[in-house]
C-alpha cells in the first residue's frame, strides 16, 4: 500500500489508480511534448518603415505553463534611413532561445501567453553615407537580438492551433547610438504544429 497525494488515502499497490494513470497520460501527452511554430512577422520600427519575415520554433513543453525551444528568424527591408545612412536590402538573420510561459497550467481552448527571446543577429544591407553617395557598399556584422511580447494560442485540434502575437523586438541591439538597431512593434501570425 502506498500513500496518495493528500496523505489521506491509500493506494493497493496491486491495483492501477485512476487519478495516477490521468496524471501520468496527462504529463506524456498534453504537456512533455515536442512542437514547432511557424510563423509570419511584420515589424514597424521607430523609423517608420516595415520589416516582414517569418520565423521558425522547435520548442519542448518543459512543464505545463514553460515552454523552451531553439529559433530561427528572418526579416527583410528594403529601404531603411538611419543616422544620415541610407541603407538598402536589409537582411536581418537571428538564431536565439526562445522563452514562453502560459497563463494556465491547463490546456485551453484559448491559452495566453508571455514570449521572450534572446540571441544573435546575422545582418547584412548596403550603406550610403554623405561620401559614399550613389556607391553603396555592403556591411556584415552579427548583434544581439531581444523580443519580448504576449499573445494566444487557439487550440482547434490536437495537433494542429493557430497563434498571434504582438510585441517589441530589436534586431540588433546596441547601446552604440550609431549602430544600425532597427527595432519596434512586431505582430506575429502563425501557427503550432
Amino acid at each position: 500500500m502506498t500513500w496518495g497525494a493528500n496523505k489521506q488515502e491509500f493506494f493497493d499497490d496491486n491495483q492501477p489508480n485512476e487519478k495516477l494513470l490521468y496524471q501520468s497520460k496527462t504529463d506524456s501527452c498534453k504537456y512533455k511534448k515536442l512542437y514547432v511554430v511557424t510563423e509570419f512577422l511584420n515589424m514597424h520600427s521607430t523609423h517608420r518603415n516595415n520589416f516582414n519575415g517569418g520565423q521558425l520554433i522547435l520548442g519542448y513543453q518543459a512543464s505545463p505553463r514553460l515552454s523552451i525551444g531553439l529559433g530561427t528568424k528572418f526579416a527583410y527591408t528594403k529601404y531603411h534611413f538611419d543616422n544620415e545612412w541610407h541603407l538598402h536590402r536589409l537582411k536581418f538573420f537571428p538564431v536565439f532561445i526562445d522563452w514562453k510561459i502560459n497563463a494556465f497550467s491547463h490546456p485551453r481552448t484559448v491559452t495566453p501567453f508571455l514570449h521572450f527571446s534572446q540571441g544573435a543577429s546575422y545582418i547584412t544591407y548596403h550603406k550610403e553615407d554623405k561620401h559614399t553617395m550613389g556607391r553603396p557598399y555592403k556591411v556584415s556584422e552579427w548583434g544581439l537580438y531581444l523580443y519580448g511580447g504576449f499573445g494566444a494560442v487557439f487550440r482547434i485540434s490536437e495537433h494542429f492551433a493557430p497563434v498571434i502575437e504582438m510585441g517589441f523586438q530589436g534586431f540588433h541591439m546596441s547601446s552604440n547610438q550609431m549602430a544600425v538597431n532597427p527595432h519596434g512593434t512586431t505582430i506575429q501570425i502563425g501557427f503550432v504544429w
